[in-house]
């Protein structure tokens, strides 16, 4: 699209018992999937996906999307962050990384830490530029919810 935007297809892959499912995601158009985390809670598991998409030059757009698979179907549909909005299924953000003074190729700036089960990612200003705060949600046995940094 373009000499400096990229564009992703992503094919998600699932297994259930025997039989092995696979779908073209064409809803992030645009976006590639770079991370794959398991939540598991109780008898229920969860899957974590980090994205990220080269739009231009130097902007750039990061986030992570839960899914799980309900009724022998993979869905999107899993409103397990809870922001002031309300309830959501992802968390997204853009920013200049021209501005953030590092490569178009670097690592992704959203992480999620399976260990302490925390989404952490840059505050981004109105101007685009990525500042040196953070916002980290944590998940608190039900949601993921915004804890004080």
């Amino acid at each position: 699209m373009g000499g400096t935007q990229h564009t992703f297809e992503s094919v998600i892959q699932y297994k259930i018992g025997e039989k092995t499912f696979a779908m073209v995601d064409t809803s992030r158009g645009g976006y590639n999937y770079d991370k794959l985390y398991m939540l598991t809670v109780g008898n229920k598991t969860y899957y974590l996906a980090t994205y990220y998409g080269i739009l231009s030059l130097y902007t750039r757009g990061e986030g992570i999307r839960i899914f799980s698979i309900e009724n022998g179907r993979l869905t999107d549909k899993v409103k397990l962050i809870k922001t002031k909005s309300g309830l959501t299924d992802e968390l997204y953000y853009s920013y200049d990384q021209h501005l953030a003074n590092s490569d178009i190729m670097g690592e992704v700036t959203l992480v999620y830490d399976p260990k302490v089960k925390t989404i952490t990612f840059p505050i981004v200003a109105e101007n685009m530029w990525i500042t040196d705060n953070y916002i980290t949600y944590k998940f608190t046995g039900q949601y993921f919810e915004r804890v004080k940094n």
